[in-house]
């Protein structure tokens, strides 16, 4: 989710003149939010590009400033599914794949291929064995 999160982006309209780090945004005016970038940005994130799930074990989401981390948005217009998604992840996800083997059949590091989601440019192909 960090480093892939499914939208990768988001756009926003600013409802009021606002400064943000020093650029004026003007009442009206779209703005992006490039969830890919922020997530990988190394102020928040040491060796910001490798999966390494071990790294939120000591508490770093406690340690990080708001929306360095929001794979489902945030603030009113966040992702409604968020609660659902992260009870997938942490039960169905981790319960099916302790029940299987899983082995990757296709190049480990694709590219990648925007659109309205972030995907994979070519098949991922995995062989499940039991």
């Amino acid at each position: 989710m960090r480093l892939y999160p499914p939208a990768y982006m988001m756009f926003r309209e600013a409802s009021e003149d606002v400064a943000i780090g020093g650029y004026r945004i003007p009442e009206g005016e779209k703005v992006t939010v490039p969830q890919f970038h922020v997530q990988t940005d190394p102020r928040w994130y040491d060796d910001p590009e490798t999966f390494r799930p071990s790294r939120w074990l000591a508490g770093l989401e406690d340690d990080l400033p708001d929306y360095a981390y929001f794979p489902f948005g945030g603030g009113p217009r966040h992702c409604i599914g968020m609660p659902f998604a992260m009870m997938e992840l942490k039960h169905i996800v981790t319960t099916i794949a302790q029940a299987v083997d899983l082995e990757l059949l296709s190049d480990p590091d694709p590219g990648f291929a925007p659109g309205l989601t972030l995907q994979p440019a070519d098949d991922v192909r995995v062989r499940v064995s039991k």
